[in-house]
């Protein structure tokens, strides 16, 4: 949330580029639009992959706060789900 920090040597994250919780959800919303899939059932292969759980804490702030270098190798396996 608003209160977490990374060393300065983390690698950054998409809230590091100034996108925020609803900046998230907007891209994401936008992306299952053009696919023609339901927000629904685009988020959770992606919540999967992101946290290894089918319930979780907020998949928009998790996506925002996690370094890209964590985020993104899990993102890629939702092509496989």
């Amino acid at each position: 949330g608003a209160g977490m920090t990374r060393a300065p040597s983390s690698p950054p994250s998409l809230a590091d580029a100034g996108m925020s919780h609803d900046d998230v959800g907007v891209m994401l919303r936008r992306v299952s639009e053009t696919h023609g899939v339901k927000l629904g059932d685009f988020t959770q292969p992606m919540r999967l992959t992101v946290t290894g759980r089918a319930v979780s804490a907020g998949l928009f702030e998790l996506i925002q706060v996690l370094p890209w270098d964590v985020l993104g190798p899990r993102l890629e396996k939702v092509e496989t789900l």
